[in-house]
């Protein structure tokens, strides 16, 4: 790279398990043998080094491997990700040389050419694509259906849900959420699948 005359401001390597081929993972001497190589990267191209790291196969928190990793860098950031909705949200765990940010930042994957661009989206905003709202309790959604009197769409319903004051984005954040919601505690109001969805006061509910 240095003869190529490319002077990144980041390296980013995709992932530690990949660049750890012949080492093991869960030792703390191979652990620091990756690290201290992490490390030349970084002083021989003048650059940040970020690592991406996997948690545990069983989805528990926490990465896999040893405790080495984790506690030799010098800043962690955990992503969580609720693949249903694509929304995103991201966690400061550690930060050696400033005061760690308590609350995540959330975001919201959105499809852009062919490819997802991540918005910043509020932490309610957040709530609503992968929990719900009062709003889209049972009892609200079995209302508004009483009150369309049909079957509708997805988006019918959102814009009935979200209201007529409504901006197109949260319009489209209530639509994903219910398309989330059609899988789980509102599955009883729909029939059909992704845009054959139908939703209707006699789907059962």
């Amino acid at each position: 790279m240095k003869a190529q005359g490319i002077d990144p401001a980041l390296v980013v390597v995709d992932t530690a398990s990949w660049a750890m081929e012949g080492l093991e993972e869960s030792s703390a001497r191979d652990a620091g043998i990756f690290l201290g190589g992490m490390d030349f990267i970084r002083k021989a191209l003048r650059c940040a080094v970020a690592i991406i790291h996997h948690s545990g196969k069983d989805g528990s928190k926490g990465e896999r491997g040893s405790s080495a990793l984790p506690a030799n860098v010098d800043f962690r950031v955990e992503v969580e990700c609720d693949h249903a909705v694509k929304a995103v949200r991201v966690w400061m765990r550690k930060q050696k040389d400033a005061e760690r940010r308590q609350a995540p930042w959330h975001y919201e994957g959105r499809e852009c050419a062919g490819s997802l661009a991540f918005a910043s989206i509020s932490g309610s905003e957040y709530h609503a694509l992968t929990e719900g709202t009062d709003d889209m309790a049972p009892r609200q959604i079995g209302a508004a259906l009483l009150k369309l009197g049909q079957p509708v769409s997805t988006h019918v319903l959102a814009l009935e849900v979200a209201g007529p004051e409504a901006s197109v984005e949260e319009i489209g954040i209530v639509e994903r959420a219910l398309g989330k919601l059609a899988k789980g505690k509102l599955g009883a109001y729909c029939n059909g699948v992704g845009r054959a969805l139908k939703w209707s006061i006699l789907s059962g509910a």
